[in-house]
């Protein structure tokens, strides 16, 4: 039976080491028909810059939160409601963050 475990074992491990598993620089988009495989060639967005009025930071929070309310389908798996309080909570969230970073 420990003999079955071992062989087990040394099977599972082979495969995990195999290197024709690992993601290569290839396309990794899952866009169909996408020829630069979903990858624009863009650095990802940094932090955007802290604001520097209380105006200026409402301002963006109402973007943040209006861009997500614009996202908001009716076949999700959240009602308007529900999607409205995580909205606020991300528009907050994300201004927190911004106002902690800096």
């Amino acid at each position: 039976m420990r003999t079955l475990r071992y062989i087990c074992l040394i099977c599972l491990l082979l495969v995990s080491l195999d290197p024709g598993h690992a993601q290569t620089g290839g396309k990794t988009g899952d866009k169909a028909g996408d020829e630069t495989g979903g990858q624009t060639g863009e650095p990802p967005a940094a932090i955007p810059a802290r604001p520097r009025t209380p105006t200026e930071a409402a301002d963006r929070r109402k973007a943040w939160f209006d861009q997500c309310m614009q996202d908001w389908d009716k076949e999700t798996h959240m009602s308007k409601t529900e999607w409205e309080r995580t909205c606020r909570r991300m528009a907050h969230e994300r201004m927190k963050f911004l106002l902690e970073q800096r």
